[in-house]
């Protein structure tokens, strides 16, 4: 008859949840207290938390490129519609220049707070009263201020001063303006209320702000774009987003109206030129007429007259389209020129030039714009700026063959004046001299009606200046906090139990230096495991009736028919040994003499630890003469050996009366001849060691008995210890030697464990 236990949940098998079923389940009630624990501590870091609003707005860019543009009516009155990308336009909603302008208008750098639940939450829609500082010369961060307010919100009161509302009054924090901040009749709550105030520097402001921004199209093709953040308090939120959307619209019209005022004041200068020359011409015919008495000249005269009237007026205007062409092409040429007022393009009918200058002015106030919100190494700046560069040359060229084109116009008109000049010879001198003051005054009344036309055309644009930006919803709040968000707290806390459950488990079983497994002792040794004992709560004392003490019964029955009384020869003596102290060699010394007994046998138990003597206190025989006294020669063979009043017939022989060369008289003959003797008057000798770690010298008993026992107790025998005694680089037990798995307990937590033990199940063949 054998035994075998088999099992050892860390061993691969067939099915992986079923080892996993087998690792972890018996400990199912520690996962659920952890888990439990874990929702709990969930709960109590959510409230600890503050809760956070998601504020969102999205507003609609007109990006030609995309099919947006303005309606015809509005094109007609816009003569200074600048196109847009929404990718530039993106960038300029997250620009430093927009936010810092937002932290300023709304004073974002004070911060408001009021009392509330033991902690203090923000005042921000409540406070009455609001700061506003010229520069922030100290920041407060860390430290609330308190204020208070009077009751008609005009003093406000820090540090034991007072202080007029829409005043600027000098603090210590600098120059200080308070103002009303009462928008409804729900902020007339703040009677009796304390209020705080920490100050921060608006660049740090700024910046916080612009990390939580996020700015985005809602996809490639469209001119939606997004703006999302999060604040704590969702009006705050709501107004440092709606203030963002107007700084833009508003920089977006400046931009324009700019544009409108430096096409203004270059139409202006060239009037002022124009009417000069007109108010000199004009002088000049008064003064020709009332000198000369020239009234009309013949019909002739006047054909030839009108016929050079007509050419020269062409090669005057041929005269200002190369003027307006030389301006455009000194300034296209001069790189260095991009900020003064671009020269107009009046008179010159190339639209290709037009468009290019056009291209020109909006690139050059783009890159202005950009050059003031980000840095100079920005990839948008810099591919503004390589833009302007290719655009020039092709303006350069257009001039060149306008240029061309002009010369050979005005080579040709001169030819044919010059033709009808020389027929008006015949025209007296005087009228032909009226007729060219005349000529001159028709040229320049036409320059004159055609840049009042331009004038109020950039008058009418910049007076109904619109952005190319519409508004689609303003900043609204959720309804609910967005952080903490309970749901994920709770999921990711349970995580961190099931984490910390997962490595309970492996670090209580895997890492353990510990003997756990059967596992374990056959990675180290090769001798054979005669078998295990389960873990009985009441040792000795414990219910035999009990299924746990029936189980240890039956398995200590096993071990005594293996040993005692396998066959006909059996042997009839059993030393029993174990590295460290409690591995529970007594309990199986007295369980196997007890059982041994039942059945009829004579039995003797020897105490062979003649320090600690744990079996001979257990008898009660401390102090009886035994096997220290037989072998310093001071008691008989007869003395030695004392009966146990127990249901069995069973003896022992005590350690005696301990003489410290009483351990090194266990290796003389005495031993020997003393278990000879033994052996004719009992069935059975088991003899009990002391640990191998406190006398290596109880090896050397084993080759006196027929068998030895290495007792290993599970969750107490350390590994290394094991391995010293009973490894296979040299084992110091004999080669026979059996091993005893001791103490098996139910592998997880209480009544829930797995029954059969430390991973094991028992059969029996």
């Amino acid at each position: 008859m054998s035994n075998d236990f088999s099992y050892d949940p860390r061993e691969s098998g067939s099915n992986i949840i079923t080892i996993i079923k087998r690792k972890f389940l018996p400990y199912w009630p520690l996962l659920f207290l952890l888990v439990g624990v874990a929702l709990v501590l969930a709960n109590l870091y959510a409230k600890s938390l503050t809760p956070v609003y998601q504020i969102s707005s999205s507003i609609l860019i007109k990006d030609e490129k995309k099919g947006i543009s303005e309606s015809k009516m509005v094109e007609s009155i816009d003569f200074f519609e600048m196109n847009k990308i929404v990718e530039n336009e993106i960038e300029v909603l997250q620009s430093h220049t927009l936010m810092r302008k937002v932290v300023e208008d709304l004073g974002l750098y004070c911060t408001y707070y009021e009392n509330g639940e033991g902690k203090l939450k923000s005042a921000y829609a409540t406070v009455p009263v609001k700061m506003k500082l010229k520069e922030v010369l100290k920041s407060t961060e860390g430290s609330p201020i308190p204020f208070i307010i009077n009751e008609n919100a005009t003093i406000v009161t820090i540090n034991e001063k007072q202080y007029p509302v829409n005043q600027w009054v000098q603090t210590e924090w600098g120059n200080a303006y308070f103002y009303s901040a009462i928008r409804d009749s729900a902020d007339l709550q703040w009677k009796n209320k304390k209020f705080y105030f920490t100050l921060v520097d608006p660049k740090v402001v700024e910046n916080g702000l612009l990390a939580g921004l996020k700015v985005a199209a809602i996809n490639k093709l469209a001119t939606v774009v997004h703006l999302n953040m999060k604040d704590p308090d969702p009006r705050k939120g709501e107004d440092i987003l709606n203030g963002l959307i107007k700084v833009y619209l508003q920089a977006e019209v400046d931009d324009k109206n700019q544009a409108a005022l430096n096409t203004l004041a270059s139409v202006e200068g060239r009037l002022d030129f124009v009417v000069g020359q007109l108010d000199s011409v004009e002088n000049a015919i008064q003064k020709f007429r009332t000198r000369s008495g020239v009234i009309d000249i013949s019909q002739q005269g006047r054909q030839y007259l009108d016929a050079i009237g007509m050419y020269d007026r062409q090669l005057q205007d041929i005269n200002i389209k190369m003027s307006v062409l030389d301006e455009i092409e000194n300034y296209v040429a001069d790189g260095s020129n991009a900020s003064n007022i671009m020269p107009s393009t009046i008179g010159v009918n190339d639209p290709a030039l037009t468009q290019l200058m056009g291209r020109l002015n909006d690139a050059q106030l783009q890159f202005e714009k950009l050059k003031h919100t980000t840095g100079e190494n920005s990839p948008v700046l810099l591919a503004v700026k390589d833009q302007i560069k290719q655009i020039r040359p092709s303006i350069l060229d257009a001039v060149k063959n306008q240029k061309v084109n002009l010369t050979i116009a005005k080579s040709n008109l001169s030819t044919a004046s010059s033709k009808y000049s020389s027929l008006l010879s015949s025209i007296p001198q005087k009228e032909k001299q009226l007729l060219e003051i005349s000529r001159q005054q028709s040229i320049k009344n036409q320059i004159y009606s055609y840049l009042l036309q331009r004038r109020e055309e950039a008058a009418l644009s910049y007076s109904t200046t619109v952005g190319n930006t519409r508004v689609i919803d303003y900043a609204r709040s959720s309804l609910a906090p967005v952080s903490p968000n309970r749901l994920l707290l709770m999921v990711i806390f349970s995580l961190l139990g099931i984490i910390a459950f997962i490595g309970f488990v492996f670090f209580k079983e895997d890492i353990s230096s510990k003997m756990l497994f059967r596992k374990d002792i056959e990675s180290i040794s090769d001798y054979a495991v005669a078998g295990e004992l389960w873990k009985h709560p009441g040792g000795m004392t414990g219910k035999k009736n009990s299924r746990v003490g029936q189980v240890v019964e039956e398995q200590v029955r096993l071990l005594r028919n293996q040993f005692f009384l396998s066959d006909i020869k059996a042997d009839r003596s059993l030393l029993i040994t174990s590295a460290v102290g409690g591995d529970g060699k007594s309990f199986l010394a007295r369980k196997l003499a007890s059982s041994l007994g039942a059945i009829g046998k004579k039995v003797l138990l020897i105490d062979f630890d003649t320090v600690n003597q744990k079996l001979t206190n257990e008898f009660n025989m401390s102090g009886r003469k035994g096997l220290a006294d037989f072998l310093n020669k001071k008691a008989t063979m007869e003395e030695l050996v004392h009966s146990v009043d127990n249901d069995g017939e069973y003896y022992v022989l005590p350690a005696g009366t301990r003489v410290f060369e009483s351990d090194e008289l266990l290796v003389e003959e005495l031993i020997p001849m003393l278990l000879k003797e033994l052996e004719t008057r009992f069935d059975n000798i088991i003899g009990v060691t002391a640990p191998l770690e406190k006398d290596t010298n109880m090896v050397l008993l084993s080759k006196h008995f027929s068998n030895t026992v290495f007792v290993l107790k599970q969750g107490h025998t350390p590994k290394a210890q094991a391995a010293h005694y009973i490894g296979r680089n040299q084992p110091l037990l004999p080669s026979g030697a059996k091993i005893i798995f001791n103490a098996v307990p139910k592998r997880g937590m209480g009544a829930w464990g797995e029954e059969f033990g430390y991973g094991y199940y028992y059969t029996t063949t």
